[in-house]
């Protein structure tokens, strides 16, 4: 404000040069009177600052005051001029005098402002020291625990990522189930993983409408930001590995419960590569630039179509009429091809990426591990297919033979792609490790060069998952009725490393969920504390 009065001054000491300039012309019997006149306009136009208190124009505080001030002093000064000149200068001395006002009038308006701002400034500030006593005694939570934890920090950070854990646990309890070598201990334990698989997605849909009821944009997101709709493909695969869970634990009974939730199965992957697909990448709903970003979580919304293919190709033929269960295969047949003509382009994009932009960064590197999911599932859904039209054909026709060694081709095709992309993503995981990476990232691993657990730790499950079901299905070796064991063993692998990985992720979360509740916890008693010392020094009631 200052430096707009410094600015407006000059102007206004240039006016009165002016009218000192044009009353010189005057008669000299006026000549005292004009110098007092003109004094007294320089003294009320160059007032210091210094002087404010002292000053009549500073202690003015609103318009009108100095309106009457200004024409009390021109009614007291008012010069005489030769009736010659009047009209000439009635003229001039009006318009310098409506600049002079008005100048006048925006330096007072502008004083009084910050004077007013100042008070109010003062008078919030004793206010607020007044209330930060009241507060340091008084002080209570302003939110409560839902609103400030479940609401603010659980459901405010939810992602449909989270449903990657339901992924895993499901496919993890299906393992232990059709192990390789299977005991009964592995089945007891299958029960308690399937157990936490449900309720691990019921905890996850829960926080999915919680984040869709308290922040409503979160909807649109999920279905237009890539970074975000990809992984809805995860809750389609996670609500699909409890239906094939479902289904082995029914062997055979209660199919039309099975074949219902299998078409929800079918209606929530078609959801999620069609309509998210649709909306995230391929609409202009979004500006998002997918050129470097691009990575191998773009599959999860296709992977989903493999995934219920296979599920459908595993009940089909206990279903209880001849027409379901063809219904069953053409269409888990058109699901998997709709899945493999998507995912190969997207492979193609990928594989491009990889070339152009190298291995992803670290906090992104076990996304390596989604095309081998994709591999291995529909490596096991078309063998499936292929043993089940062979079944299902008349024995003396050849037909169901020749299916089934097609299937079988398709299926070592599938599998072999997929044992290089798990040499990919194993290599490229190595390389962000001690001794193997030269530059560690130390946002992302520890004093001993080691990964740090994340969430990205649950990428792995899956797709491991897989590729056991795969090796399973060629190790049974139902062309030429002939077990290959090299790839049971290979099952083994695959399912042993699935699990542990399973259950480190399972010991992670719960690891990770203690230390927050402990902190909030923590927080609660601080605040109790805190506000009962304050009330036992004020001597107030708690």
């Amino acid at each position: 404000m200052r430096q707009d009065i410094e600015q407006q001054e000059p102007q206004l000491h240039g006016d009165s040069a002016a009218v000192v300039y044009s009353e010189a012309e005057l008669d000299n019997s006026s000549a005292d009177k004009k110098k007092s006149f003109t004094t007294i306009q320089h003294q009320e136009q160059s007032c210091p600052e210094t002087c404010s208190q002292t000053c009549p124009q500073d202690s003015l505080h609103d318009k009108n005051s100095s309106s009457t001030f200004q024409e009390q002093t021109n009614q007291q000064f008012e010069p005489e001029v030769d009736p010659d000149l009047e009209p000439e200068l009635d003229s001039f001395q009006a318009s310098n005098r409506m600049d002079y006002d008005s100048a006048l009038n925006s330096i007072i308006s502008a004083r009084n402002n910050q004077n007013h701002q100042n008070n109010n400034n003062n008078n919030n500030s004793k206010f607020n020291s007044s209330d930060d006593s009241e507060k340091t005694c008084n002080e209570s939570p302003a939110v409560s625990f839902y609103e400030r934890f479940i609401v603010g920090d659980v459901v405010k950070n939810f992602s449909p990522a989270y449903f990657v854990s339901v992924m895993g646990t499901g496919i993890s309890s299906s393992l232990l189930y059709h192990f390789p070598f299977p005991a009964q201990w592995l089945i007891d334990i299958s029960y308690i993983m399937f157990a936490i698989c449900c309720l691990l997605f019921i905890f996850n849909v829960a926080l999915f409408t919680m984040a869709c009821i308290y922040f409503p944009g979160r909807w649109r997101l999920y279905h237009v930001d890539p970074q975000h709709a990809s992984f809805m493909g995860a809750f389609s695969m996670g609500y699909i590995t409890i239906v094939n869970y479902i289904s082995i634990l029914t062997k055979g009974h209660h199919m039309y419960l099975v074949w219902t939730l299998w078409w929800i199965a079918v209606f929530t992957a078609m959801y999620t590569s069609f309509i998210i697909v649709y909306f995230a990448f391929f609409s202009k709903l979004n500006k998002v630039e997918l050129d470097a970003k691009l990575n191998a979580t773009l599959l999860l919304p296709i992977v989903a179509i493999t995934v219920v293919s296979s599920l459908g190709h595993q009940i089909e033929l206990d279903l209880y009429k001849q027409n379901e269960t063809i219904i069953t295969m053409v269409v888990s047949f058109m699901l998997w091809c709709l899945s493999i003509s998507l995912a190969f382009m997207i492979m193609t994009l990928y594989v491009g990426r990889l070339i152009m932009h190298k291995i992803p960064p670290t906090n992104l590197i076990f996304t390596s591990f989604l095309p081998v999911g994709f591999l291995g599932q529909s490596s096991y859904s078309i063998y499936l297919f292929g043993m089940h039209l062979d079944k299902y054909i008349p024995q003396e026709l050849l037909f169901g033979k020749i299916l089934l060694c097609i299937g079988g081709f398709f299926a070592t095709f599938l599998l072999s792609f997929g044992y290089f992309m798990t040499f990919v993503a194993l290599v490229s995981i190595f390389s962000k490790i001690w001794p193997f990476a030269r530059t560690p990232n130390p946002n992302h691993t520890n004093k001993l060069g080691l990964l740090k657990h994340n969430k990205g730790f649950w990428a792995m499950t899956f797709p491991m998952g897989t590729m056991s079901l795969g090796n399973l299905n060629l190790g049974k070796g139902a062309v030429g009725n002939h077990p290959l064991r090299a790839f049971t063993y290979m099952s083994a692998i695959f399912a042993v490393a699935c699990i542990l990985v399973t259950t480190a992720c399972l010991i992670g979360c719960v690891v990770y969920s203690v230390g927050k509740i402990r902190e909030e916890v923590k927080y609660f008693w601080s605040k109790k504390r805190r506000n009962n010392e304050c009330c036992k020094e004020d001597g107030c009631m708690v």
